[in-house]
C-alpha cells in the first residue's frame, strides 16, 4: 500500500474511532436530569476553572446540568472534534472557538446563526464594550458570544529606558509617541555586542502580529470584501518596510531568527509589542523585573488589534434554546467575575465587570498603566480572516519567510504573496 493511501486509511480510521467514542458519550449523558456539554481546548488548571462555570450555572438554575469537555490537540483538535461530531450528529451543545476560525466555521455551516435566539431572548449590548459583537456578526447574522477582549499594546523594560536616559512614552493613546519617535527610541535602546545585543524593539514575525503596524499606517491584509489581498498596497508596503528597515538597517528590531519574548524576559529588549496574554504571563515573573505597558505608537491612525474568541452553538446541538440560555449566563456578571478571579480569557467584555474589577486585573501594573489596556478597545482593528486561512498561510509562507530573512524586498514579498493567495480568497 502506498504511503498516501496508508495516511488516508489511518485518517478515516481515526475519524471512525472518534465518532464511536462520541456516540457512546451521548448515550451515557442521558439520565434523569438533562445533561449538556460545553467544549474547548484546555489543559492544566484551566480545566478546573472552566468546569466551575457549569457548577456556577447549576447554583442559579436547576433545570439542566452542564458538563465541561476539555478538548485535546489545541484549536486543531477542536476543529476535528466539531467536524467529526457533525458527521455523526454528536456535537457539544456549546463550544468556544478561536477568532481565527470564525470565517471557516461560518462558511462551512458548522456553527448556528444565533440571530433569532438573540431577538427572542436578547442580551443587552449596551453592557458590553462597543464593537465586540460586530466581530462575530457576518452578513447581519450573529454567530458567537465573545469570551473576552484580547488587545495589543507595547510592553517596555523600564530599567532599560532609565539606563539609556529615555522618558517613558505618554500613557494616553491620543497623545502617545509617534512611529518616528518609536524608531528613534528603539535605536537608542539598542547596544552591546553584535552577536548578542540588547535590542530596542521586537515582536513576533507573523502577519497577525505585524498587521498592527499595517493598520497604523492605514493598510490592511485583505480588502473590505475579504476577496482581494491588500498587502501590496502603498500603505501596507510602507508599514512592513518600516519594520524591515528597523531590523536590517537600524539593527534595532529583533530578527525573526531570535525569540523576542525570550529577549524581553531576559531583560535584553526595550520594547515588546504583544497582547494582553503577555501581561498575564509577565505578572507571574519573579520580582525585580521592572516592566510596564504603554500604548502602541501612532501612525496615520491609532490602532490596537483586537482578537475575540467566542462561545458558539455547533450546528446540530440538541437544544439550541438551552444552549443560548447557557451562553447568556457565560456573558453575565457572575461568569465574567469568575474568569477575572482566575485570570482567564483576557479582559472581560462586560464593561461593568471590567471597570469594577480593574484593581484586581493586571495586578503588577500601576492604575494609569492598567488604563492603557482598558482604553485599547476604543482603537480596535480586526483581522479579516480568510475562509481558507490554513491554505492562505501555507501559500504566503515561503515568500514571507524569505522576506524575514532579508532575501527579497518588501515590495517583492507583498506582490508575490498577493499573487499566491488571491486565488484562495
Amino acid at each position: 500500500m502506498s504511503k498516501s493511501r496508508q495516511k488516508v486509511t489511518q485518517t478515516v480510521t481515526n475519524a471512525a474511532i472518534t465518532l464511536i467514542v462520541l456516540l457512546l458519550m451521548s448515550v451515557t449523558a442521558v439520565g434523569a436530569q438533562q445533561k449538556y456539554s460545553y467544549a474547548t481546548p484546555a489543559g492544566g488548571n484551566t480545566v478546573q476553572i472552566l468546569e466551575a462555570l457549569g457548577e456556577l450555572y447549576s447554583e442559579e438554575y436547576d433545570d439542566a446540568v452542564w458538563e465541561f469537555e476539555a478538548v485535546g490537540g489545541g484549536w486543531d483538535g477542536l476543529v476535528e472534534r466539531l467536524t467529526v461530531g457533525a458527521m455523526g450528529g454528536v456535537v457539544p451543545d456549546v463550544a468556544r472557538i478561536a477568532d481565527i476560525h470564525r470565517s471557516a466555521f461560518v462558511d462551512s455551516e458548522l456553527i448556528m446563526d444565533l440571530t433569532s435566539l438573540m431577538e427572542n431572548d436578547p442580551l443587552d449590548k449596551s453592557n458590553y464594550f462597543p464593537g465586540v459583537f460586530d466581530v462575530w456578526t457576518v452578513d447581519g447574522k450573529l454567530y458567537g458570544v465573545p469570551t473576552g477582549v484580547l488587545s495589543f499594546a507595547m510592553h517596555i523594560n523600564k530599567d532599560l529606558f532609565a539606563e539609556r536616559g529615555l522618558a517613558i512614552p505618554s500613557l494616553d493613546w491620543e497623545t502617545t509617541w509617534t512611529m518616528d519617535e518609536y524608531r528613534e527610541i528603539a535605536r537608542k535602546l539598542t547596544y552591546g555586542p553584535e552577536d548578542n545585543p540588547v535590542y530596542g524593539a521586537g515582536s513576533v514575525w507573523t502577519i497577525n502580529y505585524l498587521i498592527q503596524w499595517v493598520w497604523s499606517f492605514g493598510g490592511d491584509f485583505v480588502d473590505e470584501s475579504g476577496t482581494r489581498c491588500a498587502l501590496n498596497s502603498p500603505e501596507a508596503i510602507e508599514a512592513l518596510e518600516f519594520v524591515h528597515d528597523m531590523t536590517f538597517v537600524d539593527g534595532s528590531f529583533v530578527p525573526a531568527s531570535v525569540s523576542a519574548g525570550r529577549k524581553f524576559g531576559n531583560g535584553e529588549l526595550g520594547t515588546y509589542m504583544n497582547g494582553t496574554w503577555t501581561t498575564d504571563s509577565l505578572i507571574r515573573t519573579p520580582p525585580g523585573f521592572n516592566w510596564g505597558v504603554v500604548p502602541l505608537p501612532r501612525g496615520r491612525q491609532l490602532s490596537s488589534g483586537m482578537y475575540i474568541d467566542a462561545w458558539v452553538i455547533p450546528a446540530g446541538a440538541s437544544n439550541p434554546e438551552e444552549s443560548w440560555k447557557f451562553l447568556k449566563f457565560l456573558a453575565g456578571e457572575r461568569a465574567e467575575n469568575h474568569l477575572v478571579d482566575n485570570n482567564t480569557y483576557g479582559m472581560p467584555f462586560h464593561v461593568g465587570v471590567a471597570m469594577d474589577r480593574m484593581e484586581d486585573m493586571f495586578v503588577s501594573l500601576a492604575p494609569e498603566e492598567k488604563r492603557v489596556w482598558f482604553d485599547a478597545p476604543n482603537y480596535a482593528s480586526y483581522m479579516r480572516w480568510p475562509v481558507q486561512w490554513d491554505a492562505v498561510r501555507a501559500a504566503m509562507d515561503p515568500f514571507w519567510r524569505s522576506w524575514t530573512e532579508n532575501q527579497i524586498s518588501t515590495t517583492e514579498m507583498a506582490n508575490q504573496v498577493c499573487s499566491a493567495i488571491n486565488p484562495l480568497l
